[in-house]
């Protein structure tokens, strides 16, 4: 596949009978794509595999819109036979609009993948029970060159961590970017965090923007961890916990904390000593720190890749039936037909399934229930209705003609 070329994986579930490792390369000007042909979807099925069934290796390539799991049942024993999602070693490769759940872990960007991004994605599901605790988080990562970006991935329901942004003092954590990620209910055996930056080894210029997070019950997120951070910027972040835990711990970390808001109890530990929430609010005045319930929120989170795509976060603490949701930012085209679906069950049908008019859309939160984990006996409970996150999508694309794709083949082939 020459720079520029597009690879369309047909529709269906490829049930894998080894790891498949992309080590395609494109240019900055011209990336190589592959994803799922319009209009169809396709599935790789690890079941079969030990280790990441997917790896990306190369560099300038972009793979979207396809989906990655595990049928295999097993959730709990000695040693993990368990499929992982994906990992990343390529240089300038974007994981965009991929969903990733129910495998051991569900991605994992190291500091060899200089300049990688994974954006869009759904992660979920991911985990096991070994004979000392839970294991397996929705994305780990570590960097050293270049700029980490995590950015609108929606992250819930790990058996481990959901952003495990964390290394020994050999691992290297700098640079690393969260920017509107909504990561919620991690841990599901015991509860765990939600994000995680920091290590072993001082974190530099961590960045946290606009991200969302819950937790009902659970310990909230931690920036610093055990050795701290300079440099930080963590700006317009919504962090929630309820019914214990912490919004966020500051633990060693230095840098910008501004136009926050903090639902719950916070925390800061400081040169060994822990800091009381009037220290905290002190420290950072330009922040809101709130009790629950506080005012109920929506934000939409529209998709880069994909016109008419979005992702709607409600904190519903009203604990309203419905709560109305205003979709104008998502690049809906007036009378085109839109879905809006529960993340927490993406096979269900839609919640509302109409035509887009401009108007603000009425959904429904209450009532919800979350799909079944594969291998797990345990129903997973749904935050809903105090707590609810759907994706909108367009449904007017059609897929391609014939005579495109063969065009699209041919294109894919020729040098450049």
């Amino acid at each position: 596949i020459r720079a520029g070329g597009t690879v369309w994986l047909r529709g269906g579930t490829y049930r894998l009978p080894a790891p498949v490792t992309g080590s395609l390369r494109g240019t900055e000007a011209a990336p190589i794509v592959v994803r799922s042909a319009l209009g169809e979807h396709a599935v790789l099925d690890g079941a079969d595999i030990r280790g990441p069934a997917f790896t990306a290796n190369g560099e300038w390539t972009i793979y979207r819109d396809f989906e990655i799991t595990s049928s295999a049942p097993w959730r709990a024993g000695p040693a993990l036979d368990r499929a992982s999602g994906v990992d990343v070693h390529g240089a300038n490769v974007t994981i965009a609009n991929l969903v990733v759940h129910d495998l051991a872990t569900g991605f994992g960007i190291w500091a060899d993948a200089v300049d990688t991004e994974a954006y869009g994605n759904i992660i979920y599901y991911n985990g096991w029970v070994g004979p000392d605790r839970p294991h397996g988080h929705g994305i780990y990562t570590q960097n050293k060159t270049g700029v980490r970006r995590l950015t609108d991935n929606v992250i819930f329901s790990q058996f481990g961590i959901g952003i495990h942004a964390y290394g020994s003092d050999e691992a290297f954590l700098d640079d690393i970017t969260l920017d509107g990620n909504v990561v919620f209910s991690n841990g599901v055996t015991a509860g765990d965090l939600n994000i995680l930056v920091g290590g072993h080894r001082v974190a530099n210029r961590p960045v946290l923007r606009a991200n969302l997070t819950y937790a009902s019950p659970g310990p909230g997120n931690n920036i610093g961890f055990d050795s701290g951070c300079t440099e930080a910027r963590v700006t317009d972040n919504y962090f929630a916990t309820v019914r214990n835990g912490y919004a966020v711990e500051f633990r060693n970390c230095r840098g910008v904390v501004e136009r926050n808001v903090f639902v719950g109890a916070t925390r800061g530990v400081a040169d060994g000593r822990i800091q009381t929430q009037d220290e905290l609010r002190a420290a950072y005045p330009g922040n809101a720190f709130v009790e629950p319930p506080a005012p109920s929120r929506v934000f939409v989170r529209p998709n880069r890749f994909t016109p008419g795509r979005a992702h709607v976060v409600i904190y519903n603490w009203a604990r309203s039936a419905e709560v109305e949701v205003d979709l104008s930012s998502v690049g809906l085209p007036l009378g085109s037909p839109f879905a809006i679906r529960d993340v927490r069950n993406l096979a269900a049908p839609p919640v509302v399934s109409d035509n887009y008019t401009g108007r603000p859309v009425r959904v429904p939160v209450a009532g919800l229930s979350a799909a079944p984990m594969t291998g797990w006996p345990h129903p997973p409970r749904h935050e809903g209705p105090e707590f609810v996150v759907f994706v909108v999508t367009h449904e007017g694309a059609r897929p391609p003609s014939a005579l495109a794709q063969a065009v699209a083949w041919v294109r894919g082939w020729l040098p450049v």
